[in-house]
């Protein structure tokens, strides 16, 4: 029996004892017990803590100084042996931080302490152990459960299935399935969670998204959907050899299918077009990267085969006389042309008799009264 002077009488106090605690994440909130009882010579102390106990806290207890007697009045000491003992873990797992592969195939979460998918310290982790959930981008989830499952311990590789190529907006979401991950001592990780989000690499190469030709046919501009380079650095200014160029129909055609020149504003590129021949009208430009050529700031490739990368050249030839026929009487004249006529170059007005002119040279004895026609009819 133990008291609180030395003539054998007094009931302890919460102060005849004094804590201390080292390691882990809990503090004391005070090294006086909060509270005492007794029952015998056991002695039962309140314990104030500051933060959630971890389980590498070492809880030490002895008397205070001069505070606790026996019966003979001896006291006991201020260092004492068996009066140490580690705190419980009540600190759930979480998830300490994610690392995205590069192609986005998987996340490797790191966990707090090791974990399991049971109590008692059992049951290897499983895909339906974890939920995902995506925001933002183009890409999203073909499950909200992982594809697969690697790892052991604190750390694991979960398969990740996406359903487009993202841009890089996109944020990904890990959490623990509702009553699904415990740690050692039973504590179940929380649905959520801090440090569990990383944004997806971007995967969508640069395209075409429109192109538009000078009106004499001598410069393309190519819209660009994003600002791109010419090496997977993101770096590297582009070149007319970046491009290729192709046509098909009319009657012009490429001196080169590479760009004569090359200028940039923003993410539109002028390439200058060179041609052999007078077009018609009725042939199509195409443009293209080259091979391995354009890279978008992620260093993705921009492909040899777009879309919205075809336009028409403009019509540069002039219209022919392709036939003349005379009339029996030598009172009219018709004149076939090559193509549909205008009297403007606007594409509009109908030919007057003032748009011809007449000449006639030969032996004979006729001559005309007027070099310009002195009608004018229109058929096709």
């Amino acid at each position: 029996a133990v008291y609180n002077t030395d003539g054998g009488s007094g009931a302890l106090e919460a102060s005849d004892f004094v804590f201390a605690l080292s390691g882990g994440t809990a503090t004391l909130s005070a090294t006086t017990p909060t509270s005492i009882s007794v029952s015998g010579n056991v002695y039962t102390l309140g314990l104030g803590l500051s933060g959630t106990a971890d389980g590498d806290e070492t809880l030490t207890v002895n008397p205070a100084s001069s505070a606790i007697f026996d019966a003979s009045g001896n006291a006991a000491a201020t260092s004492q042996s068996n009066n140490t003992i580690k705190l419980n873990d009540l600190s759930i797992p979480i998830i300490a931080g994610l690392v995205l592969s590069a192609d986005n195939a998987y996340v490797t979460v790191a966990f707090s302490e090791n974990v399991f998918n049971a109590t008692g310290g059992s049951g290897a982790m499983e895909v339906s152990d974890f939920v995902f959930s995506i925001s933002g981008g183009v890409a999203g989830l073909s499950s909200a459960t992982p594809t697969s499952i690697s790892g052991s311990g604190a750390g694991y590789a979960l398969g990740i299935g996406l359903n487009a190529a993202p841009s890089g907006a996109e944020t990904l979401t890990v959490n623990p399935a509702s009553n699904a991950i415990y740690d050692s001592q039973d504590n179940v990780a929380a649905t959520s969670q801090n440090n569990n989000t990383v944004a997806l690499n971007d995967k969508v190469a640069a395209t075409i998204t429109g192109v538009a030709l000078a009106a004499d046919n001598t410069t393309l501009a190519v819209t660009m959907s994003e600002a791109v380079f010419n090496t997977n650095g993101g770096s590297g200014a582009l070149e007319a050899s970046d491009f290729v160029f192709s046509i098909s129909g009319g009657v012009a055609t490429l001196s080169a299918t590479t760009p004569t020149s090359i200028s940039a504003s923003g993410n539109v590129y002028t390439l200058g077009l060179g041609l052999s021949g007078t077009p018609t009208g009725d042939e199509t430009l195409t443009v293209n990267p080259a091979s391995s050529a354009i890279f978008d700031g992620s260093g993705n490739v921009a492909a040899t085969s777009q879309s919205n990368n075809t336009i028409k050249l403009n019509d540069q030839t002039a219209p022919v006389i392709t036939a003349v026929s005379l009339a029996a009487d030598n009172s009219t004249i018709a004149v076939t042309f090559s193509v549909s006529v205008f009297n403007t170059d606007g594409g509009s007005g109908a030919l007057e008799a003032s748009d011809f002119t007449l000449s006639v040279s030969n032996d004979g004895t006729a001559a005309l009264a007027s070099s310009t026609p002195t009608s004018i009819s229109a058929s096709g």
